[in-house]
């Protein structure tokens, strides 16, 4: 988990679902947003006082100088040498249990070299750690600099990396840009709904509850925030930028992103197929699954094609009752358009 803080590929994903816990959605809700989270747009706001917060977060730091908004996750970077800092945003109540996965014999297991940690004053945290130290990775050793900071209403878990060589950076630079890290009030639900690349013009009486990296949005129907073993519907619908996907692929591609879904297993395929809908391409497949509880559920994945990407809808409900959600969720599905 820790080989790679960074948001790229599975060391991230598992990073995500290790922490899930926190956020109380199942493992496979974040499974699913973590697959379609392929590029996040490049944008920051900022302070008087040259804070800069990526986009949908009210985390941010003073970014050194040559590092500038991340393309693919969540911070800032330099692209000429991969120097990168990464910016986690988790709840209130997550600092002791993030600081118990970094002592130093976990980060020894994951190739650390005589891990330093240290606890600092952060202005408007009530506690704060610093973990620095080289983590050997077989073929180069990155130096990381990692601060895990308490606020009033979110906790802070900001990684620094950069290899250990490089002359445009050094540890000094990345400490002090971590100590810059600050807290605003975080924006509402429907302020970073409406901050989504894509509208869902029918909820269909969904609820939403809680949107990541200001590309995705998660819903329900129920008073749970959260669906254990799928106590209520699931609904993800989650913006993919990229490249175009020729047609006689599609196929093969969403039945790919079907079967790669953490923690639903047994995947039956009911029917695949490619429609135009709306002056616009769509790829919708259906099928039966099992949870990794072992409960039988009925899955729908829909992908609408747009000129930048596609957007990506998935929805999950107990078997014995797809009648009921099925029809919602097509309503749903119908109504989502880029912005």
């Amino acid at each position: 988990m820790l080989a790679s803080m960074r948001p790229r590929g599975r060391d991230f994903l598992e990073f995500v679902i290790l922490i899930k816990p926190m956020f109380g959605f199942p493992a496979f809700v974040f499974a699913l947003l973590f697959a379609s989270l392929a590029t996040i747009a490049p944008a920051a706001a900022q302070d008087d006082a040259g804070v800069q917060f990526p986009s949908g977060l009210s985390i941010g730091i003073v970014p050194p100088e040559g590092m500038f908004p991340a393309i693919e996750f969540l911070g800032f970077e330099d692209r000429r040498t991969g120097a990168a800092i990464t910016i986690f945003e988790l709840p209130a109540d997550a600092f002791e249990r993030v600081v118990a996965d970094f002592t130093d014999e976990n980060l020894r297991e994951q190739g650390f070299i005589d891990p330093q940690s240290e606890e600092v004053s952060v202005e408007g945290a009530r506690e704060a750690l610093l973990i620095t130290g080289e983590q050997d990775l077989g073929r180069l050793v990155i130096s990381k600099t990692i601060l895990i900071a308490a606020g009033e209403e979110r906790t802070a878990l900001v990684v620094a990396e950069r290899i250990s060589d490089s002359a445009r950076y050094d540890d000094a630079m990345m400490r002090d840009a971590l100590m810059t890290v600050s807290f605003r009030p975080p924006p509402s639900l429907e302020e970073l709904i409406e901050a989504l690349p894509f509208r869902v013009g029918d909820l269909a009486g969904f609820r939403p509850v809680g949107v990541v990296a200001n590309a995705s949005v998660v819903l329900t129907d129920g008073p749970l925030d959260d669906s254990p073993d799928l106590a209520q519907p699931i609904l993800l619908v989650a913006n993919v930028p990229g490249g175009a996907i020729p047609s006689d692929q599609r196929d093969a591609f969403a039945r790919q992103a079907l079967f790669a879904i953490q923690d639903v297993r047994d995947i039956r395929v009911e029917r695949s197929e490619s429609f135009r809908q709306r002056n616009a391409e769509w790829h919708e497949v259906l099928a039966r699954a099992r949870t990794e509880t072992g409960q039988d559920a009925v899955v729908i994945q829909t992908f609408r094609f747009t000129t930048d990407g596609l957007i990506r809808v998935v929805g999950l409900a107990r078997e014995e009752e797809r009648s009921q959600w099925l029809p919602r969720f097509r309503r749903l599905i119908d109504s989502v358009d880029p912005r």
